[in-house]
């Protein structure tokens, strides 16, 4: 469930000139992810994290497309903002976004696909399909990049293939977003005490 919004001050302007010069958008919580599309086409490229800022031309060439554009504001734990851009002014825009937080239920469901996933993940660990397994790991990151034990699956599986080096790195970043994470801090110990 996605709450989209639409402005009618930000409408009104927009209607009523013709090319865009400078969209500034900033969010609360801050490092949003921004993404923009064309109406009509379910591509979306992302455009950068808030605080940002962006040419209207920049946006033009990344999507294809000049004519009416959709901004969506995302942020992992919150419902996901929609802008509509008509084709834009020559004045500067600037939105101030504060994006609400998802109820719990809505949290409880992405932490079970998370789960599912990473099960998934173990059954490829199992009969050595580790490269399956990375790219239920690279998807896992892209949508949860805040998830230790994300990062500390993906510690496990370069162990295993022997990539201690890469296997340090996710589990240094696994204490990164849980400092209470205790088996990616057991991993380190003997990455770091094997002396590779």
């Amino acid at each position: 469930m996605f709450r989209v919004s639409i402005s009618i001050l930000l409408l009104s302007l927009l209607v009523s000139c013709s090319q865009m010069s400078l969209l500034t958008i900033k969010s609360s919580p801050d490092e949003s992810i921004v993404y923009a599309r064309a109406i009509g086409s379910k591509d979306r490229v992302e455009i950068g994290k808030t605080p940002m800022q962006i040419e209207s031309t920049e946006i033009a060439e990344k999507i294809k497309s000049s004519g009416m554009i959709i901004i969506e504001i995302e942020k992992e734990g919150y419902f996901e903002e929609k802008f509509y851009l008509s084709e834009v002014s020559r004045q500067d825009i600037a939105l101030n976004i504060s994006l609400k937080k998802q109820p719990k239920i809505d949290q409880a469901h992405n932490v079970d696909l998370i789960v599912q996933k990473l099960f998934e993940c173990q059954q490829y660990v199992k009969i050595k399909r580790f490269s399956d397994c990375k790219e239920i790991i690279k998807e896992l990151k892209k949508k949860y990049p805040e998830v230790s034990t994300v990062h500390e699956f993906e510690g496990s599986i370069f162990y295993l293939e022997n990539q201690k080096n890469k296997a340090l790195q996710a589990f240094i970043t696994a204490l990164k977003y849980n400092d209470d994470n205790r088996e990616a801090r057991r991993m380190i110990k003997v990455i770091k005490d094997s002396g590779e």
